[in-house]
């Protein structure tokens, strides 16, 4: 949305720079009221229009400008952990020290030498702490605007360090005397960039610190990288005694029990976390999946999950389910099984089936 308004605005800009360069000072300042008066009726519009038609947009985007709407009003979305707000771990386990020179690299951009450029980068920045604060999978447009600001952060001390550096082994030399018109404004304008200069030795020690911290930040990012990149559905142990890594198969072994021992045309039941992963590896038809936009489908679902077992069997039958798949991770020690989903079943139920008491 952002980047579409800030097209808008470009596009507005170019256009007031168009009619700005056409017309006198009287017209030019009668046109921009006319246009002024015109996009706050716009806006007023635009308002009115989302009070009215608030039920039309998605969960999602609601929850965006309303983070606590979800919670109240659409358990399925505040359900998926990826939509839950950010927390302090969630940046620094995912921008790590970079976040030292963010900071920084606001300073440079909105307050050393404003350009529109930097305008924009600081601009850029804001919006994506916003939004990666509503939601956390929205760290993924924080971290390009990280990226941004720590460098120019980082390119601006350490040019300062470089430069004090190279000022304290080369010095200021001095003009021909029988060419300098003013020896002594020359000397004087030296004492004070003298002065202004980061002393030697603090240049040194701050080229160390950040030459440490970005060091650090590379293995940290390393690291990060090999946990996102592995499957979901595979999960490892740290390494055991003998070094050796224990990993955890249990899923992709369910699914290939399913498709060596179910008939081609059974239904699976499960809980809509599991839907693709199981259609695509067991090659079997699931009554929900990751496509969560029937609320309805997947509330009745949490519903035969948080039933008694007699109910609960004739909701899954009239479903025409052949099997229903529950996962429980105490052998294992995985910590989100379907017990620590269990209440989002019952909310989730209760938004569709109201009187499901959590």
């Amino acid at each position: 949305m952002i980047s579409h308004l800030t097209f808008i605005a470009m596009n507005a800009y170019m256009l007031v720079v168009l009619i700005k360069n056409n017309l006198d000072e009287i017209q030019f300042v009668a046109v921009m009221r006319l246009i002024t008066l015109i996009i706050g009726a716009m806006f007023v519009a635009l308002i009115i229009f989302l009070t009215m038609h608030a039920n039309k947009w998605s969960g999602r985007v609601i929850s965006l400008i309303d983070p606590d709407w979800a919670k109240e009003n659409m358990p399925l979305v505040a359900s998926v952990s990826e939509h839950s707000p950010s927390m302090w771990v969630n940046y620094w386990q995912d921008m790590s020290v970079m976040l030292l020179f963010v900071p920084l690299g606001f300073y440079y951009t909105l307050v050393h030498k404003l350009t529109h450029g930097k305008l924009f980068i600081a601009m850029y920045g804001v919006f994506c702490v916003y939004f990666s604060c509503a939601m956390i999978r929205l760290m993924l447009v924080l971290a390009p605007a990280v990226c941004v600001l720590a460098g120019i952060g980082v390119s601006h001390v350490t040019s300062s360090a470089l430069k004090a550096i190279r000022l304290a082994f080369t010095g200021y030399s001095a003009p021909d005397e029988s060419k300098a018109s003013d020896l002594k404004g020359w000397k004087a304008k030296a004492n004070k960039k003298n002065k202004q200069r980061m002393p030697f030795e603090v240049s040194v020690i701050l080229l160390l610190f950040i030459f440490s911290i970005l060091k650090t930040y590379v293995f940290h990012q390393m690291d990060l990288a090999h946990s996102y990149s592995s499957p979901s559905f595979i999960m490892e142990w740290g390494n055991v005694k003998d070094g050796n890594r224990v990993i955890i198969d249990d899923f992709r072994e369910a699914y290939y029990w399913l498709k060596q021992n179910t008939k081609k045309e059974a239904k699976i039941l499960a809980w809509w976390d599991y839907g693709y992963q199981l259609a695509g590896m067991s090659n079997r038809t699931v009554i929900v999946d990751n496509n969560t936009w029937n609320n309805t489908h997947i509330a009745t679902v949490g519903k035969i999950l948080a039933s008694d077992e007699k109910e609960g069997y004739e909701m899954a039958k009239s479903l025409d389910a052949d099997y229903v798949m529950v996962v429980f991770g105490g052998k294992a020690h995985y910590e989100g099984d379907d017990l620590a989903k269990f209440l989002w079943f019952v909310r989730i139920a209760n938004s569709a089936f109201p009187g499901m008491d959590e």
